[in-house]
């Protein structure tokens, strides 16, 4: 499937919707990953919320402009969305408290990263804020380390010490702010760009004086697999075994590394899919489901309304419909 199959721009504002909607509205297409906490009486009518987002099946860039908001993360929503996701954001305004399940709570202030862990319970809360965001799959994350993936505390202050990390700003500010005027191809360009610049930012800030050592077998066999699942979602007949014999190991030691991870080669193929999938109902209004469920990889549209169904709630039609009335 071509990485410039489809356009990755996405712009969400709360500021043409009636007040009565716009606290739910960016609960719900923003800040999904979290159970919102009860805001107070008057936070709902002051709300206001707006986003520019690239997204494609390697990562996410995002420049985030939101009212206070706070939440939790649970094991099930977990087990719900199978969020595997490593994201940092660069706080430009405002500050963050972020409490991810066996580490240390970070505190991001102004002109300061944290970084959070999709995969970990966890509780967020932030102010009046503005973001610059990136979120990279797991398996990115390894590759770019050459280890495993480490506590977010730790991530946080390697990153808040990187001589690289300014360059990365930079990047991720003039992309959120030219993406609109670029076309299809070049927005594609250059998110790829982005993302590749932030796997070497993270390479750098835990490898300052070269390359990072080698990163044991399982590691870079589970960043290879997703890498290769990743590349190949459009195939609806690919398989464990077809992963295993491109990668040269046995389907059970792939099993075993996967396994290692929380979840199977199904699992981690079906949620790249999914997510794709809301990707292109979301930012590609004239793109018919029946095209959707093809490039993503599903044989016919009814298998993938079913698969979509049981993820979600609601049909692909329904959450485009949702989605457009939310924004429209």
């Amino acid at each position: 499937m071509s990485t410039y199959s489809y356009d990755p721009l996405l712009q969400l504002s709360t500021g043409t919707l009636p007040v009565v909607d716009r606290y739910e509205y960016w609960r719900e297409s923003v800040f999904g990953y979290f159970d919102c906490s009860a805001p107070e009486p008057g936070e709902k009518k002051t709300f206001q919320g707006n986003v520019i987002s690239l997204l494609n099946c390697h990562g996410e860039v995002h420049d985030y402009r939101s009212s206070a908001m706070s939440g939790r993360r649970t094991r099930s929503q977990y087990r719900a969305d199978g969020g595997d996701d490593i994201a940092v954001s660069y706080m430009v305004t405002g500050s963050a408290v972020y409490e991810p399940e066996g580490d240390a709570p970070i505190v991001a202030a102004q002109g300061r990263f944290f970084c959070y862990d999709s995969a970990r319970p966890s509780r967020l809360a932030c102010t009046d804020n503005r973001q610059l965001n990136f979120a990279l799959p797991r398996g990115a994350v390894i590759q770019a380390i050459g280890g495993p993936v480490p506590e977010p505390s730790m991530l946080t202050r390697v990153l808040n010490q990187s001589r690289l990390a300014p360059y990365l700003l930079v990047q991720m500010r003039r992309l959120t702010r030219d993406a609109p005027n670029l076309s299809v191809f070049e927005r594609n360009v250059m998110l790829n760009a982005t993302l590749g610049l932030a796997c070497s930012v993270l390479r750098g800030a835990f490898h300052p004086d070269g390359a990072p050592p080698v990163a044991s077998h399982d590691a870079g066999l589970y960043a290879a697999a997703c890498q290769y699942l990743d590349t190949h979602l459009g195939k609806a007949d690919l398989t464990a075994a077809d992963v295993a014999a491109a990668l040269n190991c046995s389907r059970a030691h792939l099993y075993r590394v996967f396994a290692r991870h929380g979840m199977t080669v199904a699992d981690r193929l079906r949620e790249s899919r999914l997510r794709l999938a809301r990707r292109m109902l979301e930012g590609e209004p004239l793109a018919t489901v029946g095209i959707i469920a093809w490039r993503c990889g599903y044989a016919d549209a009814s298998a993938f309304g079913r698969a979509f169904g049981r993820r979600h709630g609601c049909s692909p039609r329904e959450w485009r419909a949702r989605i457009g009335r939310l924004s429209g």
